[in-house]
């Protein structure tokens, strides 16, 4: 599979139609998996869709095992360049700086990327604050 997307693509939709997982906070966290794997493939509207479901079960109160979910979904949302990433890169940038999880820090390192290329001033600063966040932790 490593270096055949159209072999990544299939596998992906193999698990996600024979997967048989019930609790809905494992299924939340297997679709992160599965939008992480389509981001880094560059299907963007199939990460977006695995990062909405992802973040909608873990629900807003969920920060430590839902923060990755939400980083996930802020990049594909500021490389689409939806109208949302913002306040969606805000929240996870806020709940990143919370936790003091150097797992979720790493993981704003491509947010801070896509949120530098677009030229607001708003995601600009919000890029400032992700790169700041990219230090290890004391």
């Amino acid at each position: 599979l490593l270096g055949s997307v159209d072999g990544t693509h299939r596998e992906l939709t193999y698990a996600a139609n024979a997967s048989q997982i019930t609790d809905a906070f494992e299924r939340a966290d297997m679709d992160h998996v599965r939008a992480q794997a389509y981001l880094d493939l560059g299907n963007l509207d199939l990460a977006a869709q695995y990062a909405a479901r992802s973040v909608q079960t873990w629900g807003p109160n969920d920060r430590r095992d839902g923060v990755l979910a939400r980083i996930t979904q802020a990049t594909v949302n500021a490389l689409v360049g939806d109208t949302s990433t913002t306040r969606l890169a805000a929240a996870a940038i806020d709940q990143a700086a919370e936790l003091r999880s150097q797992r979720a820090r790493a993981k704003l390192a491509p947010l801070a990327k896509a949120l530098a290329s677009r030229a607001d001033s708003a995601s600009q600063d919000l890029a400032r604050r992700a790169e700041a966040l990219l230090q290890p932790l004391p």
